[in-house]
C-alpha cells in the first residue's frame, strides 16, 4: 500500500552524470539507465510522492525518454551550470536545500521492497548506515587536513572519522538541512582554490563534503540520526547492500555501490529485476538502446 507519510526525493544533475566516470560508474550505459528506472518504479510503488529534483537534460531523459513516473519534476539543478561537475554532491545537496516539507531522499543506485520503517519516516535525520573509520574516508581526509582545508567552526577533523552513508539522506528536521546547506556552501566557498589546487580527482571531498559533515553537523547540533541499517557494516559484511538472491523476503533495500556498479554482475541482476517486476519499462528501454536514442 502507497503511503503519503513523508516525500521521496531523487535527484539528477546531468552535467555531472555526463562528465565523470565512463558509463557513469556502471559496466555499460544501459544499467545505468536500468538502475535508474527500477529504483523509481520500485519506490512508485510504496510511496504517493516520489519527486526529482534535476535539471533540463536529466528532465528530457529520465521523464521524456524513460517515463519514469515521478509526481513532481524540478529543474533546479540548471542553476549548477557554472559549477565545477567534479563536484557531483552538489547536486545532491541543492535537492537537500530546497526541501521544504520531511523527506527521504534515495539514490538512483538504491533499490527497495518495502516502504521505509515507520521509526525513519519520524525521525529529524536519516542516512543509509554510519561509516566508522573506513580506510578510504580517513585517506581522503588526511589529504584535506594536510592541504590545509578551512572546516567549518566545530567541526572536527580528527579521528575517529565517521561518516553517514547518503545511499538514503533526509528527515524530519528542515531546518538542521537549511543550516547544513549554509555549511556547506561555506566549505566550498572558502576553500575555492585548495579544491582547485588538490593534487589527483578534486572529487575525492565529495563524501567529505556530504556525508562527513553532515555526520559531524548532527553530532554538533545534537540531533540523533535514525539509520536504516542499525549494524556496523565493515568490508566483511559489505555484501549486505548486494543480495540480490535475497530479495524480497530476507532483503528489502540493496545499494549498488560503487564497488558493485562497475561489476557486470550486478548490473545483469538490475536488469533481470526490471525485467522481471516492470516488463513493459525493460522492453521500452531496450528498444531505445537498440535504435541509439540512449
Amino acid at each position: 500500500m502507497k503511503t503519503e507519510s513523508i516525500n521521496i526525493v531523487q535527484s539528477y544533475w546531468s552535467k555531472s552524470y555526463q562528465s565523470n566516470q565512463p558509463n557513469f560508474g556502471w559496466y555499460n550505459k544501459a544499467y545505468h539507465y536500468m538502475s535508474w528506472t527500477l529504483s523509481c518504479l520500485k519506490l512508485s510503488q510504496f510511496y504517493k510522492h516520489v519527486n526529482l529534483v534535476t535539471d533540463t537534460p536529466g528532465a528530457e531523459l529520465l521523464i521524456g525518454k524513460l517515463n519514469l513516473p515521478y509526481t513532481s519534476v524540478s529543474c533546479e539543478l540548471d542553476k549548477l551550470s557554472n559549477c565545477d561537475e567534479k563536484l557531483w554532491t552538489l547536486g545532491k545537496l541543492r535537492a537537500y536545500a530546497i526541501q521544504e516539507k520531511p523527506f527521504i531522499h534515495v539514490d538512483g543506485d538504491v533499490f527497495i521492497w518495502n516502504k521505509f520503517p515507520d521509526e525513519l519516516e519520524r525521525a529529524p535525520l536519516v542516512a543509509q548506515n554510519d561509516e566508522v573509520e573506513y580506510p578510504y574516508n580517513f585517506e581522503v581526509m588526511k589529504i584535506l587536513v594536510d592541504s590545509g582545508f578551512i572546516f567549518p567552526e566545530g567541526v572536527k577533523t580528527v579521528r575517529p572519522i565517521i561518516e553517514s552513508n547518503a545511499g538514503i539522506l533526509g528527515g524530519c528536521d528542515i531546518d538542521f538541512f537549511k543550516f547544513y546547506a549554509e555549511q556547506t556552501s561555506y566549505f566550498i566557498k572558502v576553500n575555492e582554490e585548495r579544491i582547485k589546487n588538490l593534487q589527483g580527482d578534486t572529487a575525492t571531498i565529495n563524501t567529505v563534503l556530504e556525508q562527513y559533515l553532515f555526520h559531524e553537523l548532527a553530532a554538533q547540533k545534537g540531533v540523533p540520526v535514525a539509520h536504516y541499517f542499525k549494524q556496523n557494516i565493515t568490508f566483511r559484511n559489505f555484501d549486505i547492500f548486494n543480495r540480490f538472491a535475497s530479495i524480497p523476503h530476507e532483503v528489502q533495500y540493496l545499494h549498488a555501490l560503487g564497488c558493485y556498479k562497475s561489476r557486470q554482475e550486478t548490473g545483469a541482476r538490475i536488469a533481470r529485476c526490471l525485467w522481471y517486476e516492470f516488463p513493459e519499462y525493460y522492453d521500452k528501454l531496450a528498444d531505445l538502446i537498440k535504435n541509439k536514442i540512449l
